[in-house]
């Protein structure tokens, strides 16, 4: 819990009336955009499939509509994860039976979607996630109901230097791999041509794809390689791990794709 902000609060829209009953801060509107990633609007600042919004639902706002003491609040629909902890943050603010003006401060989580991309087994795309919250807040008969919709954009490209790269060395650039004398699948990621080892380099396991087509997951063999669908592309990489190598978490892959559909530059 928080104390409500100085500087006000959003009304969200409500009937004048009752728009008191719950208000929010951080935002001046009802509809919040945000690339993953961006730690201008995304909690964790970390491009890993999912937007935190730093968004407080605050109750018992001193306003001209004189609040009274809420006593419930229903978070819609519940089986929205961002709705879940919305719900759950203001379900103690109204167990604990507080009076006076408190904001949340739990971040709300929206997952960027990743979709199948036509008929291809295994190629995927990023997309815009949304959730469409509708809270209502009772103070005895009195009713406020709010909307808000949360859309989390998939990110701008991470950097190869200090997002990517590094995944290379820990997953890729290993003994037994990806590195001069071993050149698994004709690939040496030594750092100093990872870079162009990858991008625009036909495959010669599956000469339709290449290794890394800037912009486009359909077109990349390494998203096949990374995701491990298709039964023409063989084992996940990286290949053996735990054993030779730390496996990648989801949100690694998610970096690997945010860069490739971000144009795979060089920076």
């Amino acid at each position: 819990m928080a104390a409500c902000p100085q500087d006000g609060c959003f009304p969200g829209g409500g009937p004048p009336a009752n728009d008191c009953l719950v208000e929010w801060s951080g935002t001046t509107s009802g509809t919040i955009s945000c690339h993953d990633g961006d730690p201008t609007c995304d909690a964790d600042g970390t491009a890993d499939g999912t937007c935190h919004f730093a968004l407080g639902a605050c109750l018992n706002v001193p306003s001209s509509c004189a609040p009274g003491s809420v006593t419930s609040v229903a978070v819609r629909p519940a089986a929205n994860q961002a709705a879940q902890a919305l719900g759950d943050a203001l379900g103690a603010i109204v167990s604990a039976g507080t009076t006076t003006p408190v904001c949340t401060t739990s971040s709300l989580p929206v997952a960027v979607r990743i979709l199948p991309a036509g008929s291809t087994k295994g190629v995927t795309r990023l997309a815009s996630g949304v959730s469409h919250l509708v809270v209502t807040a009772s103070a005895g008969a009195r009713k406020d109901v709010d909307r808000l919709t949360l859309t989390c954009e998939p990110p701008l490209a991470p950097s190869f230097r200090d997002a990517i790269l590094p995944l290379i060395r820990v997953h890729c650039a290993v003994q037994g791999c990806h590195t001069p004398f071993d050149r698994s699948g004709g690939l040496d990621l030594s750092d100093d041509v990872a870079h162009a080892a990858l991008v625009n380099v036909p495959t010669t396991s599956f000469p339709p794809l290449v290794e890394v087509a800037p912009g486009s997951l359909k077109r990349s063999y390494l998203t096949r390689k990374l995701e491990g669908r298709g039964k023409f592309f063989g084992t996940t990489m990286p290949q053996g791990c735990p054993l030779f190598s730390p496996c990648l978490t989801d949100a690694d892959v998610f970096a690997f794709l945010a860069w490739i559909q971000g144009g795979a530059p060089d920076n």
